[in-house]
Order: C-alpha cells, then structure tokens, then sequence
C-alpha cells in the first residue's frame, strides 16, 4: 500500500497495528509520526518523492518508544541511490527499517570518497559536527515572551516569544529548539576555538544588557538596523571571550520566520537554520529527522553586515562606553613588527635565508637534490592586528608573485603556486598572478639536474604587519 502525503499533513503510523507501508511525500511541512515502535514487530516503511533535509518533511519519532540514536544507523548507498534508516535500541535489538530514495540526509556530502557511506543515526539528529560555526546562547540567557522573561533552556516548541518587527513588539511561536555541547579547542584561535563571548552588564547602552550575556563568537547582536556577529565587537573591556568556561551546553530557539528577539535587554536573532540543525539536540519529547530545507541570509530578519565601515564605529563607541565605565582592557598591547623574516624550509630540513635581496626580489642558493621547499615567514591575521571589526581572517603570510628557478644557464619559470590551488599553505585567491602564503607554503621546484646548484628568485609583491607574541607566530607556523 502506498500513501501520498500532500501539503501540511501530520500522519501517525502505529507500528503495533499498522502493516508495513510507502509513503510518497508529494507536497510540503508533512511529517509522518512512528508510535509502539517494538523488537517483536520491527517497522519496515519506504519513502520517496520530497523527503529529507532539502525538503519540510520531515520523521518525527517519540522517544519514549526507546530509540537509540548511538546504536541506530543511516547509510547512503551512492549506486543505488538509497538511504536506509536503520532504528535500534539500547540493545542494539532493531526496532525498523525505513528505506528512503535519494541521499535524504547528506551522508554523501558528510563522507564524500565513500561509495556506500554510512554513520550513527546522531550525524543527522544529534551530534555536533566538527568544522562547523555555532550560533546559540547559553543557559541562563532570558529570552522576552509576552509573559515575562525565559530562560532559553526552558523553552520548548510551541511556546511564545516576543519578536520585534520594526520596533514594534509582535508574538512568535518557537517551531523548534536545540541544543548541543561545545569543548573549547584553546590552541585555535580566540574567534575560532569556541569560547564563549561575554557581554557585560550596560556594555550597549544604559540598561543593555541588564545583566551579563553569553553568546557563542558568531552569535548576531540586532544594532542600527542590521545584524552584527559579535566576534566583530569584541573589545576585551565589556565583550570579550571569557576563558574561565572550557566546556558548556549552547541552545538556539527557531521561529516560523527568522526574528528580531530580545534576550537579556538586547536585540539579538533567533536562529537561522543555514544547514547546520543536524548538529543539535533537539528539546522536547519528539525527534526529527529531516527538517526544513536550508536558509540563508536572504531570508533574515533584516541584513547581516560584516562591513568594516559600518562595525568599527560600533566598536568604537562601545570601546568609548567602556572607557567611560572605568573598565580598562584586559588584553596587552599588541607588539608588531613589519619585519617577515622571509626564508626557506628545503624538503631536508635545511634552513635557506636569502642570499641577497634586489628591490623585492629575493634570491635563495638551492642545493643539490632539493626537490621542494616552504617559503617560511611570519604570518598574522588583518582581524587581530589591525581590530576584530575587520572581517578578514586569513594568515597573510607574504605575497608572492614571480617565482623563477636558474639552474645550468636555464632560467626556468616556477608557476605551481599559482596554478595549483589546493597549494598547502597558500590562501585561496590568486589575483593577478600573485598569492598570498599563511606563513609556510609549499612550492614543488621543477625537476633538478643531479649535483647541480641552483637560484630560487622570489618576487615578493606584499608583506603584512605582524603580531610577535609566542601563541600567534605558533598558530601561523601551523595555519597551513
């Protein structure tokens, strides 16, 4: 028997009387329900047309029926085309299969070399996933509802919250809530190893926030009309990444439509599914699998701006603010230099400085049987030199241009850096010709003459400001 699901139907499958049964999701927001799930009649479903995580229909399960998202599976099988759900318990004893066309869950793109790609039923449901950009409050955060403030933990699907929609209060209903766990990785970092940002009581404004906030790096603050991360404002006096908490419980709350909510006194987002759900918990007693097809910044509330020209004044006025309060920085002057300290690493170990330098161009003396070295030098990031209000998070090494290696009167052009992309320890960008390393970039030399010496000529187009403390020169040595 075959059952079409069409448009905003809820359908609950009773798997103590229900036989088994295909389900063809031809409209949108449908959901199938799986009650009584038992071992002594495991359920035995097929799925098609428009299901998964592309697509608003969606697997709901309770978890009362006893699932066991470690023990439970999905596997993708790229021939075939097929995705089977695998559901267990505890046990490991199988409460049903359910087989689905299509790569309902992006097992592929998770496991993107594997043929027949296969995980824990937590890759789609639960688990956090690694490489990915929280954006979530933690507990203790007050969210405003039309009854009074909540903290985040406390709300579940269904509830109401206060959304302000050009100023003006208006009700929302909460139509999903996660949760997941984050490990700070303190040798990434400030931005990026996850610690939390701590927005300190009237660091906005008077009364903004009314008492302390915690926010994930990436977490947006609703300020002069647009959404600003908050990594961008972090001025180590009233916002700063608070190093005290190592490890904690980050939450999120969804609305129908993305909103302008309040929490703690301060105008802040509700989250905005961009194709990371999976790595939540999901609140309340039911479970889904699937979801809501990805959005994106198109469909804010209002704009997202990472805009130099627009943040730094925020950054500066709350830098004034805190100024004002009395509270002084808690980081120390950074010490920069304009030095690169610009050589090579050979294949063999051997540290190579520049023979001498003409204008830009540096020349390196290359012995026998060195089939490749790394352009070696200091490497700092345009956010923290010049201010986190700088969206620009790349190790700005040096920039090369021109390589050329001269060897037995043969002048031969060395172009791997610039046409070989995925170059370890090169950025992404060539333009013009040129490109820029982290700080320790590959370059495959040409095939060498054996016993021969050789001179490696280096154009150097750019250099950058450099931070000296120990912990970044560390970090930019490692960014390849």
């Amino acid at each position: 028997m075959t059952i079409t699901v069409s448009n905003n139907q809820t359908i609950v499958f009773n798997a103590a009387t229900d036989t088994d049964t295909s389900f063809d999701f031809s409209g949108e927001k449908s959901n199938i329900q799986l009650t009584n799930l038992s071992t002594t009649k495991p359920v035995n479903l097929t799925i098609s047309g428009n299901f998964g995580i592309n697509h608003s229909n969606v697997l709901t399960f309770l978890k009362s029926n006893g699932v066991s998202l470690s023990k439970s599976s999905v596997t993708y099988t790229k021939k075939t085309d097929i995705s089977v759900i695998t559901l267990k318990n505890s046990s490991g004893q199988t409460l049903g299969t359910i087989t689905s066309s299509g790569d309902s869950y992006g097992i592929g793109a998770i496991y993107p070399d594997s043929s027949s790609a296969s995980g824990s039923l937590q890759v789609v449901a639960t688990t956090n996933s690694n490489n990915e950009l929280t954006v979530c409050f933690l507990a203790g955060t007050l969210i405003s509802t039309p009854t009074g403030d909540c903290p985040v933990e406390s709300l579940t699907v269904g509830d109401t919250i206060t959304a302000y929609v050009n100023g003006s209060p208006i009700t929302h209903t909460v139509s999903w809530a996660g949760k997941a766990v984050c490990t700070v990785k303190s040798n990434h970092p400030d931005d990026l190893a996850g610690w939390p940002v701590r927005i300190l009581k009237n660091a906005l404004s008077d009364g903004v926030p009314y008492k302390d906030m915690l926010i994930t790096s990436e977490h947006c603050l609703f300020l002069d009309g647009k959404f600003v991360p908050v990594r961008m404002l972090v001025n180590n006096q009233t916002i700063f990444y608070d190093k005290t908490i190592s490890s904690y419980t980050y939450y999120h709350i969804e609305t129908d439509d993305h909103s302008v909510i309040m929490a703690d006194g301060a105008l802040t987002e509700s989250y905005l599914d961009t194709g990371n759900r999976h790595s939540f918990r999901s609140s309340g007693t039911v479970v889904t699998l699937g979801g809501h097809p990805s959005k994106t910044w198109g469909n804010a509330a209002a704009p997202l701006t990472v805009d130099r020209a627009f943040v730094e004044p925020l950054f500066e006025k709350f830098s004034l603010r805190a100024q004002l309060l009395g509270l002084e920085a808690t980081d120390h002057l950074k010490n920069v230099t304009e030095d690169a300290n610009i050589h090579l690493i050979a294949d063999n170990g051997t540290v190579l400085y520049p023979t001498r330098t003409i204008n830009n161009q540096y020349l390196f003396v290359i012995p026998s049987h060195i089939q490749s070295v790394r352009i070696t030098s200091r490497a700092s990031r345009p956010s923290d030199v010049i201010g986190p209000f700088v969206d620009d998070r790349r190790y700005l090494g040096v920039c090369i241009g021109t390589i050329t290696l001269s060897e037995n009167n043969t002048i031969i052009p060395v172009t791997t850096h610039i046409s070989d992309e995925p170059l370890s320890g090169w950025n992404k960008d060539v333009e013009n010709g040129e490109r820029w390393t982290t700080g320790s970039a590959l370059l495959p030399l040409p095939v060498r003459n054996p016993n021969s010496i050789a001179q490696l000529s280096l154009d150097v187009k750019a250099t950058f400001s450099y931070l000296t403390d120990t912990k970044q020169e560390k970090l930019s040595a490692s960014a390849s």
